[in-house]
């Protein structure tokens, strides 16, 4: 098969609208420059843009496609001979990107993606039933926000509060498998997931974009920021102190002292006379609302938080450790519960 390009064609249709988005006639759209094949037997149009590609590959990936085409003969439209086939509502990059994976054209080795590939991959992978477009889509969301706390967290602190992840590590764990990867994409990956009932990473996406700068929460940087997201971000902003106050409750040397225990039966107290003084001191201030009121369990190292870093002063090294270790256990509990935590912010805007 060979590929080729040319000017728009010269098919002319009335201008047809679904809702609030207008569709453009034929005439009015260009031939992708890449996936226009010259044998090939159908036309695919979306937004702008055509790709005249073959039936064969749409329905040898897609199940939904296979069925479209293998019905009743086309009494559509047609453009050079070819069944023309538009498709409503997708997004031409996405849809190049879908063509792209069925024809093979990404090289397998790069186990890089672009964002628009990866959205291309759950959104049409979904739409149009491809399976091996949702797999892949679905095992890079859980790359970038899976269950694991300790990947999101050695990538926060290893790549810091940048905005891009021009920052590049040896260590497959920290590397980020969308390639650029901008901090900002947080809000694409929290919408494509919550739309496609994925919960656990939508919750684990809104927490990143909750800790986004106020200052860059605008539509020039994040197009995607529509008002249904800034509220969830908002509400979301409120219930993470919560989380962290009930969190530091937990400090409760009635309920440290066993549970530090259990976190090390090697690491026992070398200071007995002034650890415990000292932790109750600290719950005192927990009790009396000093502690912070913005203290965030699963922030990069909470021990940098001057809270913390105060609470840990004249501890012995076995409680510290041991009182880092019921900490970061809290921390993994509060990442395990993100979706029950931001349910009420996932459901969007009451208005």
């Amino acid at each position: 098969m060979s590929a080729s390009s040319s000017s728009n064609t010269g098919h002319k249709r009335r201008r047809t609208v679904e809702g609030d988005q207008a569709y453009p006639p034929i005439n009015e759209m260009t031939k992708d420059s890449t996936l226009w094949y010259s044998d090939g037997n159908i036309v695919v149009g979306a937004g702008q843009t055509l790709f005249r590609v073959h039936k064969s590959i749409l329905s040898q990936h897609s199940t939904v496609f296979g069925d479209m085409l293998g019905g009743f003969p086309h009494s559509g439209d047609f453009v050079e001979g070819c069944p023309f086939v538009r498709l409503f509502g997708d997004d031409p990059a996405e849809v190049r990107c879908m063509l792209q994976e069925m024809y093979g054209l990404r090289g397998r080795e790069d186990r890089k993606v672009s964002i628009e590939l990866l959205c291309a991959l759950i959104r049409l992978g979904r739409k149009y039933d491809v399976a091996a477009m949702q797999k892949l889509g679905v095992s890079i969301l859980r790359e970038l926000y899976g269950p694991d706390l300790q990947p999101f967290k050695a990538r926060q602190w290893f790549y810091g509060n940048g905005t891009t992840s021009d920052r590049f590590s040896d260590n497959k764990a920290l590397d980020f498998p969308v390639r650029p990867w901008k901090r900002e994409f947080c809000f694409v990956i929290y919408a494509l997931a919550r739309d496609h009932e994925m919960k656990h990473t939508a919750a684990r996406a809104l927490y990143e974009c909750c800790h986004f700068p106020l200052a860059m929460l605008n539509t020039t940087l994040i197009p995607t920021l529509t008002p249904d997201i800034f509220w969830a971000c908002a509400l979301g902003r409120e219930e993470l102190p919560k989380r962290g106050a009930a969190q530091l409750l937990k400090l409760d040397p009635e309920q440290l002292e066993g549970r530090m225990n259990r976190a090390s039966d090697l690491l026992g107290c070398e200071k007995t006379r002034t650890c415990k003084p000292l932790l109750e001191k600290t719950f005192d201030l927990v009790k009396s609302g000093v502690a912070p009121a913005r203290f965030d369990i699963l922030g990069v190292d909470c021990r940098r938080e001057a809270f913390f870093r105060k609470a840990r002063e004249g501890l012995c090294s076995h409680c510290r450790i041991n009182l880092d270790s019921v900490m970061w256990a809290e921390g993994k509990a509060a990442w395990k519960a993100l979706p029950d935590l931001f349910a009420t912010a996932m459901k969007g805007s009451p208005i």
